[in-house]
């Protein structure tokens, strides 16, 4: 008896499928080989394709029989699948009431409850239809311990019961087409071998396994020899720059489109952390490779890659078994991005990228009803802010006329200015800074003890402000103190703003994406902090710098050290050169950090933010007219 299947289940199986042919794909040699796929489906995904196929009553029941007014009524809920003894262990809930129906009246009615236990062995048929062979079967009372019931009773459990379940199929054909058109998207290059690859799929065994459900699905495959990659081999060309840059910052909305869909789910700590952890080394790995002209045309794809070999586990565990549309699209998503995992491996042979369509299609499978947008916006992402624990990230503002578009920055001014590891001027203000907002943030040589005065308030200030918010221990006050204040000073010579030919500018890093006094990435920190508040307001820029720099010495280095047995062996010194590392290279740097200082090869940054620690603990603050006015 088949049962009518769930769009929504069919779409999560779709990618499910997707999945399935890229895990297992393998090849012993560079001809044609035959390959073998298996899908994988976890007893989470297993029991919401049951409940959305045949548990569809209010509360996940199934009402098998209802007759004469409920005096014959049989009733299924709560179902469970799990792995037992090499089969799939299927339990529900039974309820059932029978009775004799005489004047209207139910007499004598018969009241039992308890559960019925099937071990089943999946079958796969060459219609991509999955059923369920029973092989042993028994009942269990309300306390789930063996029963014995009554005959009228077990009648209807043979009769309705068994029956019933031992009908639930699942037809995997329209998924299988779904997964046919998505892999033709994904593989434009080789589209012809892929189209051969697919037209040659046929399913062979369905296997229980303690960690999923396993369906080997067999297909021909002609693999070339392999040959290097040619993209890091070569000098790519400015246009070629721009559409890895395109193509990443759609994958960057997309991760964080998918970041934000777990809103809903109950995250620990660690959970957050880990999450907060891959987006922000990503986005620093980006901003790095950019940096150093060392983009390659598959870099999105291994960003994709070594994102789900660290997410894969927290989406896993978080999946549950509740089956619900957010649910079935996280199974999806896991399902897909395992799939692209094991196409790591032979991505170039079979030219596979990770397209804006591709994103998009696989973003419409994990949820229909939520809109997908790979656009890279500036603005505020609160449901993003809310999954990385950063809610309550800087809410101050303050309304300032924007300034005219910028020009363009000068290539040779930029070199200069990353060789000198100085900021840039990339935006201007062309008309007189309001002397309350701006205006007092410009350093002039005969105002510079003022200025002076004034920021290193405003610096220390925020600090103590960030603080009162949040629970550090007493005992780091002063290094987190002195932390910022060497930051501030390191990143911009505690400025937000400089004046240039009659023209007021924020400062801005050599490659433009870094701004203000704290020198805030806006590629790093896009959805989480207002990139022209950042730009324009000195306070809110200070503010933010105090915040991430927080999120850093807390959250994440002491954090790390604690679980590494390190922060008692520590110097407060070493902590906060960590902690700027960490600001000015990502999480990425907290391993490399300590190896510098395992050995004392630092780098130059290293050693100028550690001269400026320094210079705020011995209170040298004569040392800023150095910086600031050039003698």
């Amino acid at each position: 008896m088949h049962r009518k299947k769930s769009k929504t289940l069919l779409r999560a199986l779709s990618v499910w499928l997707v999945a399935a042919l890229c895990v297992g794909l393998t090849a012993s040699a560079a001809l044609a080989e035959q390959v073998n796929l298996p899908i994988s489906i976890d007893y989470p995904m297993l029991r919401s394709l049951v409940v959305g196929s045949a548990f569809t009553g209010p509360d996940r029941t199934a009402v098998l029989l209802d007759e004469d007014g409920g005096c014959r009524r049989v009733v299924l809920s709560d179902p469970r699948l799990r792995f037992s003894d090499g089969a799939v262990r299927f339990e529900t809930k039974v309820t059932i009431r029978v009775g004799v129906m005489l004047a209207e009246t139910c007499r004598l009615p018969v009241q039992w409850e308890g559960f019925v236990v099937l071990l089943q062995e999946p079958r796969i048929r060459s219609e991509w239809r999955l059923s369920f062979k029973t092989t042993d079967s028994f009942v269990l009372g309300s306390d789930r311990r063996p029963a014995v019931v009554a005959g009228i009773v077990w009648d209807l459990v043979q009769s309705e019961v068994i029956r019933y379940l031992e009908a639930v199929t699942v037809d995997l054909g329209p998924p299988v087409a779904e997964m046919k058109s998505f892999l033709t998207e994904v593989a434009p290059a080789e589209s012809e071998r892929v189209a051969a690859l697919l037209d040659s799929l046929r399913p062979e065994a369905a296997t229980a396994t303690a960690a999923a459900l396993r369906i080997d699905v067999r297909g021909e495959l002609a693999l070339p020899a392999p040959v290097p990659e040619a993209s890091e081999g070569r000098q790519l060309t400015e246009a070629e720059i721009g559409e890895i840059t395109e193509a990443w910052e759609h994958w960057d909305a997309y991760l964080a489109f998918l970041i934000s869909g777990l809103s809903d789910q109950p995250l620990s700590d660690d959970d957050r952390l880990l999450l907060l952890e891959t987006l922000l080394m990503l986005r620093h790995e980006f901003v790095a490779a950019q940096n150093s002209l060392e983009l390659h045309d598959d870099f999105v794809r291994r960003q994709f890659v070594a994102a789900w070999k660290n997410l894969g586990p927290l989406f896993r565990r978080h999946l549950g078994d509740e089956p619900s549309k957010s649910m079935l699209g996280y199974l999806a998503l896991f399902s897909a991005s395992d799939a692209l995992v094991a196409l790591d491996r032979i991505g170039p042979a079979l030219g596979i990228e990770i397209s804006s369509r591709g994103l998009l299609r696989l973003g419409r499978l994990l949820d229909p009803a939520r809109p997908v947008s790979l656009a890279y916006t500036p603005g505020l992402d609160h449901r993003l802010m809310g999954v990385l624990g950063l809610e309550d990230r800087v809410r101050e503002t303050y309304r300032l006329r924007m300034p005219k578009p910028p020009p363009p920055l000068d290539p040779a001014a930029g070199f200069l200015f990353q060789w000198l590891r100085f900021p840039s001027a990339a935006a201007a203000w062309a008309g007189e800074p309001d002397k309350d907002e701006i205006g007092q943030w410009l350093v002039s040589a005969s105002g510079l003890k003022t200025y002076t005065k004034r920021v290193r308030q405003l610096v220390e200030d925020t600090a103590k402000k960030t603080l009162r918010k949040k629970e550090l221990p007493t005992s780091r006050h002063e290094t987190f103190r002195n932390t910022v204040l060497a930051a501030a000073w390191q990143e911009s010579c505690f400025r937000q703003f400089v004046k240039k030919a009659g023209r007021v500018t924020y400062i801005v890093s050599y490659n433009g994406s870094s701004v203000g006094l704290m020198q805030i990435n806006t590629r790093v920190w896009r959805g989480i902090y207002r990139e022209e508040d950042l730009r324009w307001n000195v306070r809110y820029n200070v503010e933010a710098g105090c915040e991430i720099l927080q999120v850093y010495f807390q959250r994440y280095a002491i954090r790390k050290l604690k679980e590494q047995g390190l922060l008692a062996k520590v110097s407060s010194d070493t902590l906060s050169r960590l902690v700027y590392a960490l600001y000015n290279g990502g999480p990425g740097e907290f391993g490399k950090f300590l190896a510098r200082s395992r050995t004392s090869r630092f780098h130059l940054s290293d050693k100028l933010f550690y001269e400026k620690l320094q210079w705020v603990q011995q209170g040298r603050w004569e040392q800023l007219r150095v910086c600031l006015t050039g003698s």
